[in-house]
């Protein structure tokens, strides 16, 4: 059978009472139950409850009445009683003064390393992956109970992550996600012990306000497409993709026919008008999953065509000339047409080792200055293998 700490605590002090009982039945100096049962005070410092306390305080008394019947009478007698009374006396103060001490020592302990009413989730997780605790925050985030096996209430991936911390000693950060909210978890593995801490944090507002800066940063202000930024790190990325996979990439440089002309007459607001109606046109039809739609700059845009020859990037390229011409924004101003055209330089690529951005998109530009010499509202080619 496996003793507790308190049925430990209970042997120890019977045992060191009946000892000092037969020392005070056989001594004649009653001096022996002043001394020894200071051992029983002592242990009295391990008891964690008041039932403990009053129990032990129990069997101290009935073993002091029999000393003080059964010990030898000496001229020393009042010794004894005045040791026995204090005794009894140090015993059930200082019993309850250690109880209450540790009550609330764990109290302290408890609030200060896992605080049940903490707004944010907390838990502790055996090594063995069992939930030890969980805070409220923590069981109405994932519906768990304490003491039950984690597998069944966390995340799927976490088992995994929890047993590498266990073992390489390391702390860890991890992110959940659930009914719009994000959290982050730190994942504390604790010296010498069985179990990591869990403390998570609500990082939803910080996650929108990242998702929301990226966006800035990203996109164009004005029309709402892929800004220039933007463009150039996507063709880097699918310049390597190319090179990699052995596939063509075009790109399609697109101007719009004397647009600046188009702002002196019309103004600048119904300028900005028109670049809103072309970025729209453009993402329509431009709609392939990997097709990167940008503003280039003014009234430029640019398309980045992945996996696309000289024959489908040419098609594509039509379609958006005849779409952004039916649309039939009046321009009074245009030499090409009455209203708003535009000039496409198409460039298509075969590439053997990556190739500056830079170059590919300098040859799409150097077809739209063709596009433009040959009049424009129209298109001009360039193909070249690297």
């Amino acid at each position: 059978m496996i003793l507790n700490q308190n049925q430990k605590t209970y042997i120890q002090i019977f045992i060191l009472c009946l000892t000092i009982f037969l020392v005070d039945i056989f001594t004649p100096l009653s001096v022996a139950p002043g001394i020894g049962y200071i051992g029983a005070i002592i242990l009295s410092l391990k008891l964690e409850k008041h039932k403990d306390l009053y129990i032990t305080l129990a069997v101290t008394i009935l073993l002091i009445i029999s000393g003080y019947f059964l010990s030898p009478v000496t001229s020393e007698k009042w010794i004894g009683d005045t040791n026995r009374i204090l005794t009894l006396f140090a015993l059930g103060a200082t019993g309850y003064i250690g109880i209450r001490v540790k009550k609330i020592e764990k109290e302290l302990n408890k609030s200060i390393d896992m605080p049940s009413e903490n707004p944010n989730p907390i838990m502790r997780i055996s090594h063995d992956y069992t939930i030890l605790y969980a805070n409220q925050s923590a069981q109405r985030l994932f519906q768990c109970i304490e003491n039950q096996p984690a597998d069944k209430y966390l995340p799927a991936n976490w088992k995994k992550e929890i047993q590498s911390i266990a073992s390489s000693g390391k702390a860890m950060e991890l992110e959940f996600a659930y009914s719009g909210k994000t959290i982050s978890f730190y994942f504390t593995p604790i010296s010498n012990k069985n179990y990591i801490n869990l403390y998570g944090t609500d990082i939803t507002v910080r996650k929108k306000s990242e998702k929301l800066l990226h966006k800035l940063s990203s996109t164009d202000e004005l029309t709402g497409i892929f800004n220039r930024r933007s463009f150039n790190q996507s063709i880097e990325n699918e310049i390597k993709r190319a090179v990699r996979f052995k596939t063509r990439l075009s790109i399609i440089m697109m101007d719009v026919d004397f647009f600046k002309k188009y702002n002196d007459a019309y103004g600048h607001t119904a300028g900005d008008s028109v670049l809103i109606k072309i970025a729209q046109k453009l993402k329509k039809t431009c709609n392939r999953p990997g097709d990167i739609v940008a503003r280039y700059g003014g009234e430029e845009f640019i398309v980045l065509l992945p996996s696309t020859d000289l024959e489908g990037a040419s098609l594509l390229a039509e379609k958006i000339r005849k779409s952004i011409e039916d649309t039939k924004i009046k321009h009074q101003k245009s030499y090409v047409s009455k209203y708003v055209t535009v000039s496409l330089g198409i460039g298509t690529f075969t590439l053997g080792k990556p190739v500056p951005a830079k170059n590919l998109i300098k040859i799409a530009d150097d077809a739209l200055y063709k596009a433009k010499l040959a009049g424009r509202n129209g298109a001009s080619t360039a193909i070249k293998s690297f």
